[in-house]
């Protein structure tokens, strides 16, 4: 009797394998820490963008007279503009026709500049100048800069080489 009270209890009793392991509970994540701005720190201004040069428009009349030249040419100049120079310092030319002058070029704020036409025959010779009656000339007033009225009359010159720097 012995023997079965001592089978019994061992009946009783669950083996290794039908034991049921604890399960390990896996910690939660914690989220992520957002870090604040700190309020006493302003950020720093963007620079400003640097002014545009200004754009400046010319509007008169070029007159060819009697002149009949294969090409003039509007142009401002650094220096003085004489219908004996040889040669230019030219900050800007553009090619234009007799009749009404409208033309717009950009150039930085305050710069000085001297306005006057040649005109050139089919050879490329300077055949006829004009230089504009209120030279110099300062472009100022940002953003759009206009210089109104100029009379540009081209005299008839002895044929020679146009001058230089055009």
């Amino acid at each position: 009797m012995k023997r079965l009270v001592l089978l019994a209890a061992l009946s009783a009793c669950p083996s290794e394998e039908k034991v049921a392991k604890p399960i390990a509970a896996s910690p939660v994540p914690k989220p992520a820490a957002v870090e604040a701005p700190d309020a006493a720190v302003a950020p720093e201004p963007e620079p400003a963008p640097a002014p545009a040069d200004p754009e400046v428009k010319f509007t008169g009349t070029i007159d060819a007279g009697k002149l009949k030249p294969a090409r003039i040419v509007f142009l401002v100049t650094r220096d003085a503009c004489t219908e004996k120079s040889d040669a230019l310092d030219v900050m800007e030319q553009m090619d234009v026709s007799a009749g009404e002058l409208f033309t717009e070029m950009t150039f930085p704020e305050g710069t000085v500049g001297h306005l006057c036409a040649v005109a050139l025959d089919a050879k490329g010779q300077q055949v006829g100048f004009a230089a504009h009656e209120k030279n110099p000339v300062t472009f100022q007033g940002g953003g759009q800069v206009e210089v109104k009225d100029v009379s540009l009359k081209l005299k008839s010159v002895k044929a020679r080489p146009a001058p230089k720097g055009m």
